[in-house]
């Protein structure tokens, strides 16, 4: 698959803080960044994010040469709206997507094969998301593949010396980390903006054939790594009759 050119869309609807980005050359030109209680948020105010963002710069849809997105884990709600709309776009505008998941973006800081990302996602119900991975020229290398584990995997981990630890600020009291505070990132950071990481990937493998994140509309999947929180509501007894 050829390489596009620009302008690029980025989008990230993976947490309850909606990110929306536009870059040419690898640059990001214009951006929104919008905090929310829910994640239904999302469904209501990507698109027309999107279309504040495309009216900034004064260009219009046909013009994006490639889409961005964060496939997950993380928000069931937010990964579905952002998949959805990305490979809509992208089915209707006949134009490539570049699919990054949670743990990628997180880890682009060490986009260098002498360092180990060890990343720990909060992923509700006492459990995380994990995975441990580093960059090689060819693409991404994971060492532990992205799962979901329990409190205790978390609490008898065992951590290396060359390992970079990326983890949710919820989660560091069941990890030993007394002695690596020096490694240590927090995933709720306030400067970090997703599609930025993207945009670094995107450009740090543009020499790469193929391009290792780079697929057609319809090969991009979500990563869940679990179902769906849902409650379902019992039936009313009179429904039942």
């Amino acid at each position: 698959m050829t390489q596009p050119s620009d302008p690029v869309l980025c989008i990230d609807t993976t947490s309850k803080i909606l990110m929306v980005a536009i870059s040419i050359e690898g640059q990001i030109v214009a951006h929104r960044r919008e905090a929310s209680q829910s994640h239904r948020y999302h469904s209501a105010m990507l698109v027309p994010t999107i279309e504040a963002l495309l009216n900034e710069l004064s260009i219009k849809t046909s013009d994006l040469s490639a889409l961005a997105i964060n496939i997950g884990p993380g928000s069931f709600t937010g990964i579905r709206t952002g998949l959805s709309s990305i490979r809509t776009f992208g089915q209707f505008l006949d134009i490539p997507v570049y699919a990054f998941n949670t743990f990628e973006v997180l880890a682009h800081n060490q986009a260098n094969e002498s360092i180990i990302s060890r990343i720990y996602i909060d992923a509700l119900q006492n459990k995380a998301y994990h995975a441990r991975l580093c960059f090689r020229p060819e693409g991404v290398h994971y060492l532990t593949p992205p799962a979901l584990i329990s409190m205790s995997s978390l609490e008898n981990t065992s951590l290396e010396s060359s390992e970079q630890i990326i983890i949710s600020e919820k989660l560091r009291p069941y990890l030993d980390t007394t002695s690596n505070q020096d490694r240590i990132q927090s995933i709720e950071t306030p400067e970090r903006f997703t599609p930025h990481d993207m945009c670094q990937l995107i450009r740090q493998y543009s020499d790469t054939s193929p391009h290792p994140f780079l697929y057609s509309w319809d090969q991009v999947k979500a990563l869940y790594l679990q179902a769906p929180n849902i409650t379902l509501r019992k039936p009313k007894a009179d429904m039942l009759k």
